[in-house]
């Protein structure tokens, strides 16, 4: 039988914290909607760059999603898709290429040996 994982509460808390965060922004999106049309002007290149900076950053990926979901009320959501996605990918890729390019600096890293033997 399968173990469930349990968090410690501070963990429970943090998610908690998330999904609060992001009920509450998608609520706000929703009632400002006719102010999320001023974003009309940047189309779908200002999605794939919107997309394609939140996803390369770690710290701070929510607020893309929920502006990407919200660019979908005014324009067509297969083409919000296509270019959020685009740019989600290329964004990714990012880390990727920060992780593998640091990885001849980590080989000869003492704790790292320590934790590989």
């Amino acid at each position: 039988m399968e173990e469930k994982p349990k968090f410690t509460k501070p963990q429970l808390f943090f998610r908690l914290l998330l999904l609060i965060l992001l009920i509450v922004g998608t609520v706000l999106l929703l009632l400002n909607r006719d102010k999320i049309q001023h974003l009309e002007v940047y189309g779908y290149p200002g999605i794939f760059l919107i997309s394609l900076l939140s996803n390369a950053t770690i710290l701070v990926p929510l607020p893309g999603v929920m502006i990407t979901s919200a660019m979908a009320m005014v324009f067509s959501p297969f083409w919000v898709a296509i270019a959020s996605g685009a740019g989600a990918a290329l964004g990714e890729l990012s880390g990727y290429l920060v992780g593998f390019g640091g990885q001849p600096m980590l080989e000869k890293s003492e704790r790292v040996k320590k934790l590989t033997d």
